[in-house]
């Protein structure tokens, strides 16, 4: 309770500083090399704190948040974030006014060549008993050729019943206004969530490190740019907790409240590894997933997970899901030295046709 009231305290303080040193009509910005401006906005301005039905007593204290001071050179604003008890929001989703947004019901299996909604991964068997309460792994990360409407995922996803919670890399046109690959998050309750930050669920709680961010450079057959995500339910707060481990060092992103949930509330029973497309028009080509390629048996040429865990061990009791198999695949490596638990994915290009 002493480390809340020290934090709360010390957040007031902070808001009044800001608004008499940079003024409420001035708001710090930042702006990528690829033209996104990301606003640094007081911690309990950001889009979250919107909702009046989450519960946010239990707070990070202040320890907590100076830990986020280490400089995430790659992944970050190379140290130019943004000043203590302020975080960083991508311009449009600060924008953004609504509280929760509709998810839409992925379309019926189409026909042939006209899918809409594709995914290939491995996922644990489904077991209503089972409980997981931390999942992660190393993407890596490309930049798959998508169109104006469609999407390509690379996510790490913890499911109960219909609320979910994932982590990964995004290329989102209609989201990001751009094709680059995004840092992201999503949740899903019973029909209703978004992507980051655009409603109110996702607490942001690093200063440096954005959800949004892109990387400044891809994988290639010759070089593997990677991305470790890791989910984990904190036992002390109660919250979902999304991180970076950046060189053995566990980056605090930040959290999706206990409260946001019920099925998920404690624990979950299913875990996902692997990508995600989604084509409502059916359009031709159709989204790449990965890096293009389908699925091979070798990381330097099928987009992957690496290093995957639940519950802080290999993934056990786990099978093989992929709807589309004509086009995008999956394949489960199983543990390699020095690499872990190895799941491929990709598509709808066969190495000899697509980009490498």
């Amino acid at each position: 309770m002493a480390n809340l009231k020290t934090f709360l305290i010390l957040m007031v303080l902070i808001s009044l500083v800001q608004h008499v040193v940079f003024g409420v009509s001035s708001p710090i910005s930042i702006k990528m090399n690829n033209g996104q401006i990301f606003k640094c906005v007081n911690f309990y301005q950001q889009p979250a704190f919107r909702n009046h039905l989450l519960n946010h007593e239990v707070m990070p204290n202040v320890a907590k948040l100076e830990q986020q001071r280490i400089n995430v050179s790659e992944l970050g604003f190379g140290g130019r974030g943004c000043p203590f008890g302020m975080v960083p929001i991508l311009e449009r989703d600060m924008a953004k006014q609504v509280n929760v947004i509709e998810v839409p019901e992925p379309r019926p299996r189409p026909p042939p060549h006209a899918k809409a909604h594709c995914r290939a991964l491995v996922r644990t068997v489904y077991d209503a008993n089972k409980k997981f309460v931390q999942a992660s792994g190393a993407a890596t990360v490309y930049k798959p050729e998508v169109q104006t409407n469609q999407w390509s995922s690379s996510r790490v996803k913890l499911i109960n019943g219909d609320e979910s919670i994932e982590a990964g890399w995004m290329v989102n046109p209609s989201e990001f206004k751009n094709n680059e690959a995004h840092l992201y998050v999503s949740f899903n309750v019973g029909g209703k969530g978004c992507i980051n930050v655009a409603c109110s669920g996702f607490v942001q709680v690093h200063s440096d490190v954005a959800l949004g961010t892109t990387p400044s450079t891809y994988s290639t057959s010759k070089k593997q740019i990677l991305w470790n995500v890791l989910i984990e339910k904190h036992q002390d707060d109660g919250n979902w907790w999304f991180s970076l481990i950046y060189q053995n060092s566990k980056i605090q992103i930040g959290y999706w409240p206990q409260s946001l949930f019920t099925l998920l509330k404690d624990s979950a029973n299913q875990v996902e590894f692997g990508g995600e497309i989604n084509d409502p028009n059916g359009a031709n080509p159709p989204p790449e997933m990965g890096n293009g390629n389908k699925a091979e048996y070798d990381t330097a040429y099928s987009s992957a997970f690496l290093q995957a865990t639940i519950n802080n061990a290999e993934p056990t009791d786990t099978e093989k899901d992929a709807d589309c198999t004509e086009l995008y695949t999956v394949k489960d490596a199983g543990t390699q030295a020095d690499l872990g638990r190895i799941i491929l994915f990709g598509g709808p290009y066969p190495l000899d046709g697509a980009r490498v």
